[in-house]
């Protein structure tokens, strides 16, 4: 991808003071060659793992890039994209007349990569996430997606069960999962215990450790879709 802009992330930009903001929410610091490339209308950001979301610049004398809906840019770059300050964002125009930027993320001191950086993969969990999204809600039931609670954010949430959507059900991102769902389960509020379960593509690695998983109550669901 051609490079327009590099915002170099900072601890402030993750961690945002002053009034009580919601812990999703992120901005960019601007300078002025920035804001005379971006402009002061709104644009539409769409993201190296198929995010789409409404933003602008902000501010007068320091200026900030921020998402329209406060935690949109924060959901991607927090929880999608797992941010550390000194990673990157790079911007560059896909169609400047419409005013569409991309947005690629770029890590730069995850040596080696993990799987869950690369954005195919992190597009495969959005694309779950959202066809199992629809699948329960054609269901009629009552399901939430992307619920933040105090130790995390919840892929899915039902009246009945949490659901942590992985993009492929490798030995370390079920080991993951299996983590984040039992300590979802004891914060997630819901007045009975809920059904803790998996959901990713196969793998090699899977079949061993599905019935593991299951002595410990999370039940696995291989997505072939």
């Amino acid at each position: 991808m051609q490079i327009g802009l590099i915002f170099v992330l900072t601890e402030n930009n993750l961690r945002e003071g002053g009034r009580q903001r919601d812990p999703l929410e992120a901005y960019l610091n601007v300078d002025q060659a920035k804001a005379a490339y971006l402009g002061d209308d709104e644009l539409l950001c769409h993201t190296d793992d198929g995010e789409v979301f409404v933003a602008r610049i902000s501010g007068t004398h320091f200026k900030n890039f921020r998402s329209y809906h406060a935690t949109d840019l924060g959901r991607w770059i927090k929880f999608r994209c797992r941010a550390l300050p000194g990673d990157e964002i790079h911007a560059v125009w896909e169609n400047e007349q419409d005013r569409v930027l991309s947005l690629q993320y770029v890590r730069k001191y995850a040596l080696p990569e993990k799987e869950h950086d690369s954005p195919e993969t992190r597009r495969l969990e959005r694309e779950i996430e959202e066809a199992l999204f629809a699948e329960l809600t054609l269901a009629g039931i009552a399901a939430r997606r992307q619920v933040r609670i105090g130790c995390g954010v919840i892929d899915i949430l039902t009246p009945e069960a949490i659901y942590e959507v992985k993009a492929l059900l490798s030995r370390d991102a079920m080991l993951h999962g299996l983590g984040q769902l039992t300590i979802y389960a004891t914060e997630a509020g819901a007045p009975q215990p809920l059904r803790l379960i998996l959901v990713g593509r196969e793998t090699r690695e899977a079949a061993v450790l599905i019935p593991v998983l299951a002595k410990v109550g999370v039940e696995v669901r291989l997505w072939s879709n």
